[in-house]
């Protein structure tokens, strides 16, 4: 009997529609497991949509289909299956039992005030240690938030505030802040370019002259990649000024945490250098009675001037925009209610704390938080009977889980009342 061989192109497209398949099955299966909050069941949902939605549409195309779109078609579901399957894989950490889970409610309202109701969060670890560049969820999941926490930090909820950060991601891109911002980053860098033009007029075609860089195609071509990288690193400050005005020195003590010792190595061009991070803190700091951020740049190394001319003309650019970056902040997080920390509610979270006790008189999270750095920045004159060296970090941080837990069922009773 004859054996019928199958061409290389359908091959082809066989073994991709089985790679899509294998991706289907795996979150398919992990669709039928328990998780503690609805927002990871409703992502890994999204995601097996798209998964699918991409195995149908190779599925339907001819095998005699012309080669290059066929090459196209399993591009696409090479793609597809990379970049979901990442986002799967922190998914699934979010329900690891290392993950403190108490702080998802505190970080979902916080989100709540800022965004709507309608927010999807997911709180997970990661195995990259610096949860300030984890990468923008994909289109796929661009309606939720993703908080990752360092693995080995999972457990360490004095590092929460850089939660304030990553919302800070989704502040930028769903509200007017980024549309408002993009068009006076772009005359900002035409100025910065003008103000400068004997020392980077060489960029730019002969002939040119500040006066007409505006109207010129392969100016504006200059023109546009610096002001992406300004965008960039002001959406990066942006972040790091939303997390500081919500969780006030809290967010400072949990950024050097992670960012300290500095090496001075740059991310990339889209990120300042730390120390100058650092500084634009500071800036703010001072109107917003930081006891601490003044204090902060100390513990970065000094970067060296960008040799790219369009990364230093964006740095520049990004340090011009603190001032307004900052009165954003105070505009936005006013309108939505979101307070900065009281002095007294830190005292008072401080001593709950200190008595061995949740912080239970309607602290805010930021509040809890300050209070419970306070106490781990002078952990020699926290006496707890009985407990000395390690274990007080251990206590501190279960002190204030129990004091989230009893927030969220405060805020759980009040609803029921009002129902």
């Amino acid at each position: 009997m004859a054996c019928s061989t199958m061409t290389t192109a359908s091959l082809a497209k066989e073994l991709s529609q089985q790679r899509l398949d294998s991706a289907i099955n795996l979150v398919t299966g992990l669709l039928d497991t328990d998780w503690a909050y609805g927002d990871a069941s409703d992502a890994l949902g999204k995601i097996c949509g798209a998964l699918k939605e991409t195995r149908d549409d190779l599925a339907d195309l001819d095998d005699e289909a012309d080669p290059n779109l066929l090459h196209q078609y399993r591009l696409a579901a090479l793609r597809t299956v990379a970049e979901l399957t990442g986002f799967v894989g922190f998914i699934l950490r979010s329900s690891d039992v290392r993950n403190s889970f108490e702080i998802y409610h505190p970080i979902k309202e916080i989100g709540a005030a800022l965004l709507g109701d309608n927010i999807k969060l997911i709180i997970g670890s990661e195995w990259n240690y610096n949860p300030f560049i984890y990468p923008l969820p994909s289109t796929v999941l661009s309606d939720f938030i993703l908080v990752g926490l360092p693995a080995s930090e999972a457990q360490n909820v004095l590092l929460l505030p850089v939660a304030g950060h990553e919302l800070g991601h989704a502040v930028w891109r769903r509200t007017p802040i980024l549309r408002q911002i993009r068009p006076i980053i772009g005359k900002q860098v035409i100025s910065e370019f003008s103000s400068r033009w004997d020392e980077v007029k060489e960029h730019f075609p002969p002939g040119m002259t500040p006066e007409n860089i505006e109207t010129d195609l392969l100016s504006l071509e200059v023109v546009g990649k610096t002001s992406e990288i300004a965008l960039r690193q002001c959406e990066e400050v942006f972040c790091d000024l939303l997390g500081f005005w919500i969780f006030g020195d809290a967010f400072l003590h949990a950024f050097e945490y992670l960012l300290s010792p500095d090496t001075g190595r740059r991310v990339s061009e889209f990120y300042p250098p730390n120390k100058i991070r650092a500084q634009h803190l500071a800036k703010a700091g001072v109107s917003w009675g930081s006891k601490y951020a003044s204090q902060l740049h100390k513990g970065f190394v000094e970067p060296d001037s960008p040799k790219d001319y369009s990364s230093r003309i964006a740095q520049n650019v990004t340090r011009d925009m603190i001032s307004r970056l900052a009165t954003d902040i105070e505009k936005l997080c006013s309108d939505k209610g979101i307070k900065r920390a009281s002095e007294l509610g830190i005292e008072t979270a401080e001593g709950q704390l200190r008595e061995v006790s949740p912080a239970h008189s309607g602290q805010t999270t930021a509040e809890t938080l300050i209070a419970a750095w306070n106490i781990r920045r002078r952990f020699d004159s926290w006496h707890v009977p009985g407990v000395s060296g390690d274990r007080k970090l251990a206590i501190l941080n279960d002190l204030v889980l129990k004091s989230f837990e009893v927030g969220e069922w405060v805020t759980r009773t009040e609803k029921l009342k009002h129902a």
